[in-house]
C-alpha cells in the first residue's frame, strides 16, 4: 500500500516528466497525454475551447486578431491524491494572405565551371507595405553548369501568380572570383589568452550575473545532463535521473541543453581559470566519448553519430516530416557539436575534437548524398528544418584538423531563403523566425574568415544593419513572438512575447565577428547596449539558472521564468561568462577599450597588464592603468590606445594621462590617446559627459524608452496602460529628478531605475512622452 506522500511523489515526478513542446509560439495541434509516465492519471481544460480544445487541438485566430493566451490545466490523478498544473500556451495568429505590389528583380554572381541551382524563392513587396519573400516556378530546369563567363536571364513567375519575376546570373571568369582581401583589423585578447587571464572586478552588475550564474553550473548533476545519450546509446543511466522540459525523455530537442552545458563550462574555465569548470566538462566529453562508441556498435549506425536520440529524426527529416513529429535534429546537433569545440578551444580538451571531428565526419557523409533541391525542401520545413549555427562548427573544425570537406559541408546549409535578397541588399526579414536565421549569418561570416569569398561578408554586413537599425527595440533585443515582422515596425509590437533571449546572443556574437574587420565605434554602441539592458537584465537573481525566454516590453510587464531547458536556458547558461569577450581588442600597434566593465587584464602574449575600474552609479568615469610587464621585443607593441566614445556621450570628454590633463583627440568615434611606458605603468582618466536621454519607436513616434547614460531605465508600475509624461518643452533633468547618488530617477509620482535591477516587480520600458 502506497503513502500519500509516496502518491504524491508519483504525480510530481509525472509533472516533471511531461513533454508538450514549445509553448511559446504553438501554430500546431499539441499532443496531450492522457496518463503520466508512472502512471498517473490526467485531465486537461482550456481557458478557451474556441481556441485549445481539450484534446490539444489548435483553432489558430484568424489573421488580424491578434496572437492568444490561453490557459492549459492539467489535473494529475493517482489515486485519491491529485495536483493541477497550469500551462501558458501562445497560440499564433493565422499568417495574412498578400497581395502583390511589386516584384524585385534580382542578381547573383557564380564562378565558371561550378553547378549552380536557381533560387526558389524571389522578393515582394505586398499591398501593405510589406516586403517578403515567395516561392518562384521557373521556365525551365533550375540546375545549370556554366562553362563561359558572361551574364545570363532567367524568367518565372511568383508560385501560384502570374506576378512576372527576372533573375540576371553574373558568371565570373576564374581570374575574376569573387574573392575579398579583407582581414581583420583588430582581435578580440579574450580569444588569444589563457584560462584566468581575464577577470571581472567585483562590484558591478556583470560581476554579480557571473557569480549568479557560476554558482548554478558549479551545482549541477553531471550525470543528468548524460542520461538519454547513455539511454539512447545503451548503456547505463548510473541512477540519475532523467531530465524536464524540452530536455525531457520523450523531448525532440533532447540533448541540446547538455551541448549549451558544455560551452557554458568551458567559457566559465576561460573566464575565471577555476579547475572545477574544466574537471566538469573534461567528465562530460569522456563520457560522450564513450556514447559514441557504443553507437558505432549498434546496427544501422554511421560511425561518428552522437545524440541523446536514435537516428530516426534525421530519416525522418529526409523525408521531409514536419513539427510536432520531429523537432530540429540538426539544430540539436549543433549545439553538441559547438559544445564539443568550445571544450576544445578553451579548456585544450584534445578528446573533445576527437569527438567531434566523428560527428562532423558523419553529418559530411550523409549530406553530401543528397541533391541540393532536397537539401534545400529540408531546411526550408519551419522548426523540423532549423539548424542553428552547424555551419559554423564545420568551419571551426575545418580551422583545428584542416579538413576541406568541413567547408563543402558548411556550404549545404547554405539557405537562399535569407540569402538572395541579402546579396540584392533587400531587407525581406519580415515574416522569418529571428533566432533561425541569425546563426546562420553567423556561419556564413565564418566561413568568410576560411574562404574570404566576398558574398558572404557582405551579406553579414547588411544584415547586421538592417537588424539593428529596423528591427531592434531599445533594449538591444529583436523579434516578436520569435519572428521578424515589418522593417521599423517597433511601438505597434509591445507585448509579453518580444525580445527572444536567444536571439540578442545571436547578434551579440555576430557583432563581435563583423567588429574585427571593420573596428567600428557604432558596432560596440549596440554590444554595450545589448548586453547591459537584455544579457544581464535577463538573468534570474535567485540562482536558478533561468534566463527569460522573452524579455517582456508591454506596459505593466514581469520578468518570467520557464523552467523547461528551453534554447534560451541554453545560451543563457553561457552569456555571463562573455562579458569580457569583446571588451578589449588589439591591432595595429593599438589597444582598443571597447566596453566599460571593471576588470583586470593580464595579456600575457602581450606583455602588459590592463586593469580598469569603475562605477555603476557613474558610469561617466572611467580609470585604466596600463602596464607593461615585458620589454621583449617579440612581444606586440602598443603605441596607441583608443577608447570608444559611446553614442550615450552628451558633450566635451575629458581626459586625463598620469594625472596630466590632455586635449581628448577624437577619430571615428574613438577617443585616442598615445602611450609611453617610460614609468612601466600608463594611467588614464576620462569622464564622459553622462546625461538622459531618449529613445523613440519609428512607428509611434510618442512611445519613448528612457536612458541614463548606457542605462534603459525603468518606470516601476503596474499599471497595463502606458503611463503618459507631459515633457512640453522642458528639459528632460527638470522632470526626472534624481535621487542623491543612486541611479533612482523621479518623475509624476513614478520612479525609474535601471532595468538590470528590476526583479519581481512589474514595469514599463515604453512610455507616452506628450509634448
Amino acid at each position: 500500500m502506497m503513502t500519500t506522500t509516496e502518491k504524491q511523489n508519483v504525480i510530481e515526478e509525472d509533472i516533471h516528466a511531461i513533454y508538450l513542446g514549445n509553448l511559446n509560439t504553438v501554430e500546431f495541434n499539441l499532443d496531450l497525454p492522457t496518463k503520466g509516465k508512472n502512471g498517473s492519471v490526467i485531465t486537461w481544460e482550456s481557458s478557451h475551447e474556441g481556441i485549445l480544445q481539450p484534446d490539444g487541438t489548435v483553432r489558430r485566430p484568424a489573421y488580424g486578431m491578434g496572437n492568444r493566451k490561453i490557459e492549459l490545466t492539467a489535473t494529475f490523478t493517482y489515486g485519491e491524491v491529485c495536483k493541477t498544473q497550469v500551462y501558458d500556451i501562445t497560440v499564433l495568429e493565422e499568417v495574412k494572405k498578400d497581395t502583390i505590389q511589386k516584384v524585385y528583380p534580382l542578381k547573383v554572381r557564380v564562378n565558371k565551371g561550378k553547378e549552380y541551382m536557381l533560387p526558389a524563392y524571389t522578393v515582394v513587396d505586398t499591398e501593405d507595405g510589406d516586403t517578403i519573400v515567395k516561392e518562384v516556378q521557373w521556365d525551365e530546369n533550375r540546375m545549370h553548369l556554366f562553362e563561359y563567363g558572361g551574364t545570363y536571364f532567367f524568367s518565372g513567375k511568383v508560385k501560384d501568380t502570374k506576378e512576372a519575376v527576372t533573375l540576371e546570373v553574373q558568371v565570373l571568369e576564374e581570374s575574376k572570383a569573387d574573392i575579398c582581401n579583407k582581414e581583420k583589423k583588430a582581435i578580440s585578447i579574450s580569444d588569444t589568452e589563457d584560462a584566468g587571464n581575464l577577470i571581472l572586478l567585483e562590484g558591478s552588475p556583470y560581476y554579480e550575473a557571473q557569480q549568479n550564474m557560476h554558482t548554478y553550473l558549479k551545482k549541477q548533476d553531471l550525470d543528468q545532463f548524460l542520461y538519454s545519450f547513455r539511454e539512447a546509446a545503451g548503456l547505463p543511466v548510473r541512477q540519475a535521473k532523467p531530465m524536464r522540459g524540452w530536455d525531457s525523455p520523450e523531448g525532440l530537442l533532447r540533448g541540446h541543453t547538455t551541448g549549451h552545458f558544455l560551452t557554458a563550462l568551458a567559457l566559465a574555465y576561460h573566464s575565471t581559470g577555476e579547475e572545477c569548470f574544466k574537471e566538469k566538462a573534461d567528465y562530460l566529453v569522456e563520457e560522450l566519448q564513450k556514447c559514441q562508441e557504443a553507437f558505432g556498435r549498434l546496427e544501422g549506425y554511421q560511425k561518428g553519430f552522437l545524440s541523446a536520440y536514435s537516428q530516426e529524426q534525421f530519416d525522418l527529416l529526409e523525408q521531409y516530416v514536419t513539427y510536432p513529429k520531429i523537432w530540429a535534429p540538426y539544430y540539436t546537433m549543433h549545439k553538441i557539436l559547438a559544445g564539443l569545440i568550445d571544450s576544445y578551444r578553451f579548456t585544450r580538451n584534445e578528446t573533445a575534437l576527437k569527438v567531434a571531428e566523428g560527428l562532423g565526419d558523419w553529418i559530411t557523409a550523409r549530406l553530401k548524398k543528397l541533391h541540393p533541391e532536397q537539401l534545400e525542401k529540408m531546411w526550408s520545413i519551419y522548426i523540423a528544418g532549423e539548424f542553428g549555427g552547424i555551419n559554423e562548427s564545420l568551419i571551426w573544425l575545418y580551422e583545428y584538423t584542416g579538413k576541406t570537406e568541413y567547408i563543402e559541408t558548411a556550404r549545404l546549409f547554405d539557405n537562399e531563403k535569407l540569402l538572395l535578397p541579402l546579396e540584392n541588399h533587400i531587407d525581406a526579414l519580415s515574416g522569418i523566425h529571428a533566432n533561425q536565421h541569425i546563426p546562420q549569418i553567423i556561419g556564413m561570416l565564418k566561413r568568410f574568415d576560411a574562404t574570404k569569398e566576398a558574398p558572404d561578408y557582405e551579406r553579414a554586413a547588411f544584415f547586421w544593419d538592417v537588424v539593428t537599425r529596423f528591427h531592434s527595440y531599445s533594449i538591444g533585443g529583436v523579434g516578436e513572438a520569435e519572428m521578424f515582422h515589418a522593417r521599423n515596425r517597433i511601438g505597434g509590437l509591445l507585448t509579453d512575447s518580444t525580445a527572444e533571449s536567444c536571439a540578442s546572443y545571436n547578434m551579440l556574437k555576430l557583432t563581435k565577428m563583423l567588429y574585427e574587420y571593420e573596428p567600428r565605434a557604432d558596432y560596440m554602441d549596440y554590444y554595450e547596449r545589448t548586453v547591459l539592458n537584455h544579457i544581464v537584465p535577463g538573468l534570474d537573481k535567485k540562482k536558478t539558472g533561468e534566463s527569460t525566454y522573452f524579455f517582456p516590453l508591454k506596459a505593466g510587464a514581469k520578468r518570467e521564468f520557464l523552467f523547461e531547458n528551453s534554447c534560451c536556458h541554453g545560451t543563457g547558461m553561457e552569456s555571463h561568462s562573455k562579458y569580457l569577450d569583446s571588451a578589449y581588442f588589439y591591432g595595429d600597434e593599438t589597444l582598443y577599450i571597447n566596453q566599460f566593465i571593471p576588470s583586470k587584464i593580464l595579456w600575457d602574449k602581450g606583455g602588459y597588464e590592463i586593469v580598469q575600474y569603475g562605477e555603476s552609479n557613474h558610469p561617466e568615469k572611467i580609470v585604466l592603468e596600463i602596464s607593461r610587464l615585458s620589454k621583449e621585443s617579440a612581444r606586440p607593441i602598443i603605441k596607441r590606445v583608443k577608447l570608444r566614445k559611446p553614442d550615450w556621450c552628451q558633450g566635451e570628454v575629458k581626459l586625463k594621462v598620469n594625472q596630466e590633463i590632455q586635449v581628448a583627440e577624437e577619430q571615428e568615434g574613438y577617443i585616442v590617446a598615445d602611450l609611453c611606458f617610460e614609468q612601466g605603468t600608463v594611467g588614464l582618466e576620462l569622464e564622459y559627459p553622462c546625461g538622459l536621454h531618449i529613445r523613440t519607436t519609428p512607428d509611434v513616434p510618442e512611445l519613448t524608452t528612457l536612458f541614463y547614460g548606457p542605462y534603459v531605465l525603468a518606470a516601476v508600475t503596474d499599471e497595463l496602460e502606458h503611463i503618459h509624461v507631459k515633457k512640453g518643452d522642458k528639459p528632460l533633468e527638470t522632470l526626472w529628478k534624481r535621487d542623491g547618488e543612486e541611479l533612482v530617477f523621479h518623475c509624476q509620482g513614478y520612479s525609474f531605475i535601471p532595468l538590470y535591477q528590476i526583479d519581481e516587480q512589474s514595469y514599463q520600458v515604453y512610455f507616452v512622452m506628450e509634448y
